[in-house]
């Protein structure tokens, strides 16, 4: 989300851009007194002038703009995960690791429990998400084994584990033969 929010800040910086330097060449065609260059904004009172609230283009134009405002605005307020998580570190400066390959890395360590197929890791700002497929087992114990599990290989990258550890699992189907 990150990626889209930069990339469309910068294309709404760069059609600024361009506007703010077409309505400069439109006002200097206005000085000299020359009919406009680009946008006919002569014709546009006119236009304008006889369009009305009433209008059912003039009311979706207005609604499609406070839409599209009302999105980048949520877009700017909506927090969104780190994409670093503090670890402990030797040096003076705090060590960062990046989320997404701590997720994977500790689901992968996850995996290596026995009964358990697949694994998914999310680091929460207060806390850690497993959610597991189970082929074997009891899921009661699988459930304790990885939390357990996932502490520790939290623990063993220098990453905080005091909050909770919310472990989901999930018996794999039987395949129909």
């Amino acid at each position: 989300m990150g990626f889209v929010n930069r990339a469309l800040g910068a294309i709404l910086a760069l059609c600024l851009a361009v506007a703010g330097g077409i309505i400069l060449f439109e006002i200097g065609a206005v000085v000299v007194g020359s009919r406009p260059l680009v946008v006919r904004h002569d014709q546009w009172l006119a236009t304008l002038s006889t369009q009305s609230w009433a209008e059912r283009g003039t009311r979706l134009t207005c609604i499609a703009l406070l839409a599209a405002g009302l999105a980048l605005l949520a877009l700017q307020i909506v927090r969104q995960r780190p994409a670093e998580v503090a670890a402990a570190g030797d040096g003076p400066l705090p060590a960062k690791v990046r989320r997404h390959d701590l997720e994977r890395e500790v689901a992968a360590d996850l995996r290596q429990v026995q009964g358990v197929a697949t694994t998914k890791v999310k680091l929460r700002r207060r806390g850690v998400d497993v959610s597991a497929t189970a082929i074997a087992g009891d899921p009661q114990t699988l459930r304790d084994q990885l939390a357990v599990a996932a502490r520790s290989a939290l623990s063993a990258r220098g990453v905080d584990t005091a909050g909770p550890v919310k472990v989901d699992v999930r018996r794999q189907p039987a395949k129909a033969s």
